[in-house]
């Protein structure tokens, strides 16, 4: 007996003894395959052209760097190290120009306009932009609009596609009808749709209305671009648009029409730039890895609001970002205490989430803003609870197709009872008073349960226009026009009094600096990247990386649905579904 303890003891001691020298072999080979992975010879860049070549994804927020930085996703490009690259590059005695290869640089709308600002400054610098591709979209055409000269190689496997944009919601009800699965979609707002196609067979004249306003002006952004850069009237564009001259043009249309200047390979146009001597590039990934780090004592922070917005903690759903309000509350009151930190810029990429978490936030703002001036500068979306925690910042900055308003209020409901009848599955609820279930999922809603709700949501949708007329200087008369759920791009929140000038994120950093007398200054990046050991621990937890989800429909479903459980219920600032940019 003792024996059999004594080898049962041995053989866990043993175990445990091997599983530890398992977990530091696994790290240490890890180790060295990171610094393997990582570790690239320093390019030459003398008299070099400097390549936008990145094909990965554009991030909102600070991204890990160096010999640690290695994940199992793709790499990452922080979207200010990007634009710095560009900025930096102007003033690099060894990069003779850019070259934009229009095949790996297929970005979201906003983040191509801020590139495409990057991109005019540096041309003030006198060195050329030249672009090439061999398939193009609106999207990377407009970037390549940037360039002094366009190309595409000869052949007709070669396209460019001109169009407007579209959107696609799908409608549900009769589909979750059938299974059983019943909503109450309630809105404070007659714009605001979030939600709507739960409950609705075909799509209301109001949200209608808002996604025709969007699309026709997003189109009208892209055309007068596109007209700018190349010479071509407007009426002529639109007119070859709506007959689908533009969709998959070879060359020979695109030069035919004036969207091209010639067609060359891109062998031939390295040796057109090189006059046949040794091409010399670099890549702006690996130019943006090669950049300095300024000094300086003064700083400006820059915190990125990315996400839907939560009470609780940031953390990562189904590859979708949350603001967490207390881990955002928590970064904004440490610049309250750092005297070197003489701005705050709040970089917002956000559809809006929860009403409560969006009204701590924006007190937490007000707050900071009695002792720090706070700037913000919108990304792709920047609606509902996105901007109810912008609108009390001292200047707000849009790109022109910057999503953004929605000010109202939704509350989505779900309950399970018809398909508990379906499937034959009593559920049973023991309570004492009429409301201790308020709002169960397990039954649909009583209606003085839903009363009981709309008035909370009335007084939230009232303090959500109280705050946007007090820090908008908006009267009374006029805060319908703009409020009751209704949509706007970037460009007509202008006309709207909702933000304050377009402009990017430099254009925020320069105005910071510029409003507050910073000669020489350091931006200060937040959240800061989670560390090595922190990624390597997340490793064995990969989320919902699997095809199915990959569908942007069935996505969205699934964000909304955990989003509504986490709230409880309860009222929200949230945007509709929106894939445009």
């Amino acid at each position: 007996m003792k024996n059999n303890i004594f080898k049962t003891l041995f053989l866990l001691i043993a175990g445990f003894i091997s599983g530890i020298i398992f977990f530091i072999t696994f790290i240490i080979f890890l180790l060295l395959f990171t610094f393997s992975f990582n570790k690239q010879p320093v390019p030459k860049i003398s008299n070099s052209w400097l390549l936008l070549d990145y094909s990965g994804k554009i991030s909102e927020k600070p991204v890990a760097k160096g010999p640690f930085s290695f994940t199992l996703s793709n790499k990452n490009l922080y979207l200010l190290d990007y634009l710095n690259a560009i900025e930096n590059a102007a003033y690099d005695d060894r990069i003779k120009g850019i070259i934009i290869n229009g095949d790996l640089t297929n970005y979201s709308k906003v983040h191509i306009e801020e590139i495409n600002n990057s991109l005019m400054k540096f041309k003030r610098s006198g060195k050329d932009i030249i672009a090439w591709f061999s398939q193009a979209d609106i999207n990377n055409y407009i970037l390549c609009t940037s360039a002094d000269k366009i190309y595409m190689p000869d052949t007709d496997s070669a396209d460019l596609t001109l169009k407007g944009y579209s959107q696609e919601i799908p409608y549900l009800k009769k589909g979750l009808d059938k299974l059983g699965l019943d909503f109450n979609v309630i809105h404070i707002g007659n714009y605001k749709g979030t939600g709507e196609n739960l409950i609705l067979d075909s799509m209301s004249n109001e949200l209608k209305e808002s996604y025709t306003s969007i699309i026709k002006n997003l189109n009208k952004t892209n055309f007068e671009q596109i007209s700018k850069a190349r010479n071509i009237e407007i009426s002529k564009l639109e007119s070859l648009v709506n007959s689908g001259a533009t969709i998959l043009m070879n060359p020979d249309t695109a030069l035919k029409y004036g969207f091209l200047d010639n067609k060359l390979s891109y062998e031939e146009l390295v040796d057109s730039i090189s006059k046949n001597k040794d091409f010399q590039s670099i890549s702006i990934y690996n130019y943006n890895e090669l950049q300095r780090k300024k000094e300086s004592k003064n700083k400006i922070a820059l915190i990125c609001a990315d996400g839907m917005i939560t009470n609780f903690y940031s953390t990562s759903n189904i590859n979708q970002d949350t603001i967490g309000a207390k881990s955002f509350i928590r970064d904004l009151n440490k610049f309250k205490k750092a005297k070197n930190v003489k701005a705050v810029i709040i970089r917002v990429n956000s559809p809006g989430g929860s009403a409560l978490a969006s009204e701590l936030i924006s007190q937490a703002i007000t707050d900071l803003k009695k002792i720090k001036p706070v700037y913000v500068s919108f990304g792709t979306v920047a609606a509902s609870g996105g901007y109810y925690i912008s609108c009390n910042a001292d200047r707000i900055f849009t790109s022109p197709s910057t999503i953004t308003g929605s000010i109202g209020v939704v509350s989505i409901l779900m309950n399970f009872e018809e398909i508990y009848k379906k499937y034959g599955i009593n559920y049973e609820i023991i309570k004492e008073y009429k409301y201790d279930d308020f709002l169960s999922s397990a039954r649909k809603p009583f209606p003085e349960e839903l009363e009981i709700l709309k008035n909370s949501m009335l007084l939230t949708y009232n303090e959500f226009t109280d705050l946007v007329m007090k820090n908008r200087k908006i009267n009374n008369n006029d805060i319908s026009k703009i409020a009751e759920g209704r949509v706007w791009t970037g460009m007509q929140s202008l006309d709207k009094k909702l933000t304050d000038q377009t402009g990017g994120i430099i254009d925020t950093i320069e105005y910071a600096a510029i409003t507050n007398k910073l000669d020489s200054y350091l931006v200060v990046s937040y959240p800061k990247p989670e560390d090595f050991f922190s990624r390597i621990s997340k490793m064995s937890n990969i989320k919902y990386n699997i095809e199915l989800l990959n569908n942007k429909y069935l996505k969205n479903i699934i964000q909304l649905s955990l989003f509504c459980k986490d709230n409880n219920n309860k009222p929200a600032y949230l945007f509709p579904f929106f894939d445009i940019p």
